[in-house]
């Protein structure tokens, strides 16, 4: 295929003048060919603009007008060409001159043209890399979720694809399932230190009562303490640890609090009810607790009241 040079498409009709009595208008035209294999490329304008009212052809103003002295028109220097339009193959400039005085009177319109264009890069070729989309490595292993029992890996696009080239296969994330072991451990179960008294039910009088509580803890025992308990046959004291498992019982408490709040509603005869209770509930709670200690492996040494009143302890 030969040369093929740019061309511009025809210049448009003159725009309104821009006033009634010494204006300015404007007219268009636009590449409709670029050039191609080694033409001609385009460079020209793309905007120009003339007097009117009068136009060039007219000597003297329309009627009505003022009439003076002849004042030509006055053009900035150019601005700097744009970048091209393509970063590849055939694309565009384009630069700009304002106006700075507008012609008057009669006087010359602007020389230059407003806008002027120009081709660039027409000898830079496109050129379309076919190009395979590559994975990266698989990441280590997260570790092991210890609720769900499950771990996972990652990977990342390494190289997109590209052209005609092939898509990536494959997950970018993988999913696997992770053993969880139990751990067998044996705990004592002992009391832990009372709670602060709380405070008085009333302000005056001998009706008042206050209370306080303690929660039951759970102390892991050692491989010696188990040895010396296999020996002996009988219970061992554990060591006290540096941070027991603390086991609030729920149920005794929320008894307790119901007898404390009808106390509170003046009902003094349930004192003695209450500090019966108190003894009552911590043997059922005990008794529980051991069957369900004796279960899992472990050893139960409670008797004591998990709750208390001045009128429990006097």
């Amino acid at each position: 295929m030969g040369a093929q040079d740019c061309k511009f498409g025809a210049w448009s009709q003159w725009e309104e003048c821009s006033a009634s009595c010494n204006g300015a208008r404007n007219r268009h035209r636009q590449i409709i060919q670029y050039s191609a294999y080694g033409g001609q490329a385009c460079e020209g304008p793309v905007v120009e603009s003339e007097r009117c009212n009068p136009s060039p052809s007219e000597h003297s103003p329309p009627y009505g007008c003022v009439s003076g002295a002849p004042v030509d028109c006055v053009q900035w220097p150019p601005s700097d060409w744009s970048e091209c339009s393509a970063r590849c193959g055939t694309g565009n400039q384009t630069r700009e001159r304002r106006v700075a005085v507008e012609p008057a009177y009669g006087g010359k319109s602007c020389p230059e043209p407003l806008k002027e264009i120009r081709e660039c890069h027409a000898d830079v070729s496109c050129e379309v890399v076919d190009r395979d989309c590559e994975l990266s490595d698989w990441e280590d292993w997260s570790p092991c979720e210890l609720i769900a029992y499950q771990k996972l890996r990652r990977r990342k696009v390494k190289i997109s694809q590209a052209g005609i080239g092939k898509d990536c296969q494959g997950n970018l994330t993988e999913v696997k399932a992770c053993g969880g072991q139990c751990q067998d451990r044996t705990y004592w179960c002992s009391w832990a230190d009372w709670r602060q008294w709380g405070l008085c039910s009333t302000t005056c009088g001998s009706a008042g009562r206050r209370h306080r509580y303690r929660p039951m803890k759970l102390i892991e025992v050692t491989a010696a303490e188990m040895k010396l308990q296999g020996a002996s046959n009988g219970t061992v004291a554990p060591k006290a640890p540096a941070a027991p498992v603390l086991v609030s019982p729920v149920e005794v408490q929320e008894q307790f609090q119901l007898l404390s709040r009808r106390m509170e509603l003046g009902h003094p005869h349930l004192d003695l009810l209450a500090s019966f209770f108190a003894g009552v509930t911590s043997v059922a709670a005990i008794a529980g607790l051991t069957v369900f200690v004796s279960r899992r492996g472990f050893s139960a040494s409670l008797a004591a009241p998990l709750y208390a009143s001045d009128s429990a302890l006097e």
